[in-house]
């Protein structure tokens, strides 16, 4: 099945272009696992997705590996070429920050690219977990994100917490705040073995972290917010989840998983000579979402990506299930906290209508049994 103009009636959200699966770190928690390490997104294949792209809805595209930089004439060629093709646009670019000159710095600036590296904390924690970084490329990180905080660039850090993080994760939030950003994303861990005990530390230091938010703002000297977009409310929509090989998924979240369990939520695939859908999957998917939405009210970002994961998780082993379930119910209390906060400072009393349980433990257990 051809794909000309399908996606034009489709409700996507995001495009998330993986151009490469080779990365300098190899961080063991990289959510993009199961890699080759030797994938690039071809040129035609680029030239196919570009095709495939409605040109009369706006673009939000997300440039991602592997490490983008590695393949840096393919980031400027797919920027370049959407830049020419939407009048409505959002681009980011994710990196560990590693190989950033000032070229590359240059070039984000007149496209007005957004940034967003991925920083743990000090070093002894980003350690632990990024592979192949030592203190000085640590440095080197650093140092290319304060340049692109120097130009004024938007940049948005996420700071990923594991289950045996979660008793510095305030501490790590503050040496990393100091750096001069305004925004910050803090997550738990996707698909570690989180237990209770170690989910209710989370919450108690995220909430520090919360209020250190609320009274910073209420200074009002410097604004910083953490980035809630997680927890907002989106409508019925998926993503666009290119991968290095042309295969594309409908959620970030199913990178995490094998590539036998990854080829159930194939709904397209890039050829030198086009795209073409695969009909069975894609009937299969848009049923079950078209389900949830129903289903579950005032859906975030997070519940929609909880529930990619919840379809690809029973084919995987118990240790994984029970820590996705204690993760499930992990965010949903981060959405809970969120939601108050964004109350607190629109000073607006939306909190209570905003928030409904959608997509919790619980609900992971009804869907899981065919509910």
């Amino acid at each position: 099945m051809i794909c000309n103009n399908i996606l034009s009636k489709l409700p996507t959200k995001h495009v998330w272009v993986f151009l490469t699966d080779k990365c300098n770190l190899n961080c063991d928690y990289c959510f993009f696992r199961y890699r080759s390490g030797n994938t690039d997104l071809s040129r035609k294949q680029i030239d196919s997705l570009l095709m495939f792209l409605p040109k009369d809805k706006k673009c939000n595209l997300v440039i991602s590996g592997g490490e983008p930089l590695l393949v840096w004439d393919n980031v400027r060629y797919i920027f370049d070429n959407v830049d020419k093709l939407f009048t409505k646009k959002i681009f980011t670019i994710q990196s560990n920050m590693y190989y950033w000159q000032d070229s590359h710095i240059k070039y984000v600036l007149d496209r007005h690219i957004e940034v967003e590296p991925g920083l743990d904390g000090y070093f002894s924690t980003n350690k632990q977990h990024r592979l192949g970084l030592d203190e000085s490329g640590y440095n080197i990180c650093l140092e290319n994100v304060r340049k692109v905080v120097f130009k004024g660039i938007p940049i948005h850090p996420t700071m990923t917490v594991h289950p045996d993080e979660v008793y510095s994760m305030y501490d790590n939030f503050k040496y990393l705040i100091n750096l001069g950003f305004y925004s910050w994303e803090v997550h738990p861990a996707f698909l570690m073995p989180w237990n209770r005990r170690e989910s209710k530390i989370f919450l108690k230091e995220y909430k520090k972290i919360l209020l250190w938010e609320l009274k910073q703002n209420r200074k009002g000297d410097r604004k910083i917010y953490l980035n809630k977009m997680y927890s907002h409310p989106i409508k019925y929509s998926f993503d666009l989840i290119v991968q290095p090989n042309g295969k594309i998924l409908p959620n970030w979240t199913l990178l995490s998983f094998p590539e036998n369990i990854r080829e159930r939520f194939v709904l397209f695939e890039l050829t030198n000579d086009g795209c073409i859908a695969n009909r069975q999957n894609l009937i299969w998917y848009l049923n079950k979402l078209k389900l949830f939405f129903s289903k579950y009210l005032n859906i975030s970002y997070r519940d929609f990506s909880n529930f990619n994961a919840a379809l690809a998780i029973k084919h995987m082993g118990k240790e994984i299930r029970e820590g996705f379930e204690e993760y499930l119910w992990l965010t949903d209390k981060i959405k809970q906290m969120e939601i108050a906060v964004t109350d607190v400072l629109t000073q607006n009393c939306i909190a209570q209508i905003l928030y409904r349980p959608s997509f919790d433990s619980a609900s992971f257990k009804m869907w899981e049994q065919g509910k």
